[in-house]
């Protein structure tokens, strides 16, 4: 590599760590996912097209670098459709952070699982595990929406107990 390039690329480096040091703390770490991310994809797309890297590799690491962009996007979706959970939360609840579904009753826990009401305890189980394995956070899904079904699985299960 020339040494000017070497030389640009160094100041191009100082002139960024310098701008972001005069970010607010809070705006650091997005402006630098912000350039990373970006600049990873491009460093992977350059190893592909001069023969460095198999173009497989490639698709896998821009993914990844594109995973943490698909999680803000579908964050904001749930928010733009009402579903953030700072507003389903009652300013009168007893403790801080409770969410709003304490008040559910036996019909909507039955709704929340999809369960015709009387259905048997093997029945809610199911129904529980079934929608677990699809809203669970660990699995992209929504905590609001696993607490509803955890609550709904507690209010028909305390009933046989």
């Amino acid at each position: 590599m020339p040494p000017q390039l070497l030389l640009l690329l160094a100041l191009a480096i100082v002139v960024f760590f310098i701008w972001l040091k005069s970010l607010p703390a809070k705006e650091r770490q997005v402006a630098l996912w912000r350039l990373l991310v970006p600049v990873g994809i491009l460093l992977l797309i350059l190893a592909v097209v001069t023969g460095r890297l198999h173009w497989i590799f490639a698709a896998v690491g821009t993914g990844l670098g594109l995973l943490r962009k698909l999680a803000v996007v579908s964050r904001s979706y749930a928010w733009l459709k009402g579903q953030s959970s700072h507003s389903n939360q009652r300013a009168d609840s007893p403790e801080v952070g409770q969410p709003a579904e304490s008040s559910m009753n036996e019909t909507e826990a039955y709704a929340v699982l999809g369960l015709a009401p009387g259905a048997s305890k093997e029945e809610i189980v199911v129904a529980y595990r079934r929608l677990m394995q699809r809203v669970h956070p660990d699995r992209g899904g929504s905590g609001l929406l696993t607490q509803k079904i955890i609550r709904a699985k507690e209010i028909l299960l305390s009933d046989r107990a």
